[in-house]
């Protein structure tokens, strides 16, 4: 999918359905949407002021020039309706006394529906083009034959097969999480012809429910699964609603099926990464089927909404490339300290180096390989860094850093196998985890005495 938009078409304000303005709208990932219009959406209000001499006045209403807000704007574009949310005036320009332009950010997008009310966002059914998914399921029913270079004489130079496979299925609660496969030819049949295949995710509830209840929960914990698999961030490349009131119809005007349009939701994506380059298996340090499969999906996504926010903290470490080494170790830190305290219900007073030591009884032996050291020697390193960093004392203050890669890839990992382990990850995980050639390395660095090994 494009994360980018350049439409030129009609907008207007739901209130305002007489009142459409011509303008281009322009979205990027980055920096969100803007639309330019020849015009303005609040209808121009003419008056008239009577002078003392009886003549009129004319001039334009100013309480339309204060800042405007628009929380819904709908536009169409080659009959296609969009509904843009969240939006405000960046500036107005007044041309002449009946004429203006106007300047719109936009913050979300729906391509193919007109939404009343931001609050209203709601469907069935969300389908996501998940980056690195098709890698990480690692299942293909592409194959290529060669019958040229056999001995029958066959002057055919390739055959590509394409095979249909099923969708991967696992029942959480009233939403069946999917994991599907779509399969698109490419080229043009004169200068080249292909086969493309992907592997995407999709949530089907019961009844409808909000987007966010979707994306916040369910996708985020996907997202977040699929991203330490790879060793990347799986981004939300193409997001799409589903609406019962919206079923793909036919050319003569009846439901296909259970088929419904697509809503394309565009918006600014916080878990965002510029990689593009499809991950390899060296690249991985798990794939779904080292994780059990369907099965084990529903096991992690069981464990990820218990420990939703420290999960999230946990991966803001990796999603944000530009974070602190700092701050990177405070928000391990902190998620290992709640991850704990939830998990043995111990109460907030116990010494955080007790909790990292628990943490490091659950984690294992792949973790204790990683140190180096005697667990109590680490655990009191990790506390003693992060109560440098916490109270900014004479270690961090003297030269405004402290704690070092090593030690916060420690803590990632620490915590990313804890919650491993509470989701019943089978033993190939951990011993894919450990032969990858990034935890080879760090482990070189805690053998060569790095600082807190």
């Amino acid at each position: 999918m494009s994360e980018s938009l350049n439409l030129q078409g009609r907008w207007w304000l739901p209130e305002h359905d007489d009142h459409r303005v011509f303008g281009t709208f322009e979205w990027s990932v980055t920096d969100g949407g803007t639309l330019h219009l020849n015009g303005q959406l609040l209808p121009i209000e003419v008056k008239d002021n009577v002078l003392p001499d009886g003549s009129i006045q004319k001039y334009r209403s100013r309480d339309q020039l204060e800042t405007q807000r628009y929380p819904v704007i709908w536009g169409e574009v080659e009959g296609t309706g969009y509904t843009l949310l969240d939006c405000f005036r960046r500036s107005l320009r007044e041309l002449s006394l009946e004429d203006s332009i106007e300047r719109v950010h936009v913050n979300r997008v729906l391509e193919g529906a007109l939404f009343d009310y931001p609050n209203e966002l709601d469907g069935d059914r969300v389908v996501i083009d998940l980056r690195h998914l098709t890698g990480w399921v690692d299942q293909t029913g592409l194959s290529t034959d060669h019958p040229r270079h056999s001995d029958g004489g066959d002057d055919r130079f390739s055959i590509i097969t394409a095979r249909t496979l099923p969708t991967l299925k696992v029942q959480h609660g009233d939403t069946s999480v999917r994991f599907f496969q779509s399969l698109q030819e490419q080229g043009d049949h004169i200068h080249e012809l292909g086969i493309r295949q992907r592997w995407s995710l999709s949530l089907v509830a019961e009844e409808p429910q909000p987007l966010a209840a979707f994306m916040d929960t369910l996708a985020s914990d996907v997202q977040d699964l699929v991203s330490i698999a790879v060793g990347r961030t799986a981004n939300f490349d193409k997001v799409c609603l589903q609406h019962p009131a919206l079923p793909k119809m036919s050319v003569g005007g009846t439901p296909i099926g259970d088929w419904r349009e697509d809503i394309t939701y565009y918006a600014q994506w916080s878990n965002h990464a510029e990689t593009t380059d499809p991950v390899t298996t060296h690249d991985m340090y798990f794939t779904l089927d080292d994780l059990g499969g369907m099965e084990g999906i529903g096991r992690w996504l069981g464990v990820a909404a218990t420990y939703r926010t420290e999960l999230s903290r946990v991966m803001a470490t990796r999603y944000s490339p530009h974070m602190f080494l700092e701050d990177r170790i405070m928000n391990t830190s902190a998620a290992l300290d709640s991850f704990d305290m939830v998990r043995r219900q111990t109460g907030k007073h116990l010494d955080y180096a007790e909790r990292i030591r628990h943490c490091v009884d659950l984690a294992g032996e792949p973790f204790r390989n990683l140190i180096h050291v005697d667990p109590i020697t680490w655990a009191e390193h990790a506390r003693e860094t992060r109560n440098d960093l916490a109270h900014h004392r004479e270690r961090f203050r003297l030269n405004g850093s402290i704690g070092e890669h090593l030690h916060s890839e420690q803590l990632f990992w620490l915590f990313a196998m804890c919650i491993l382990r509470l989701a019943d990850a089978p033993p190939s995980v951990f011993k894919s985890i450990d032969e990858h050639a990034q935890l080879r390395w760090l482990r070189g660095q805690a053998r060569a005495g790095s600082p807190g090994a």
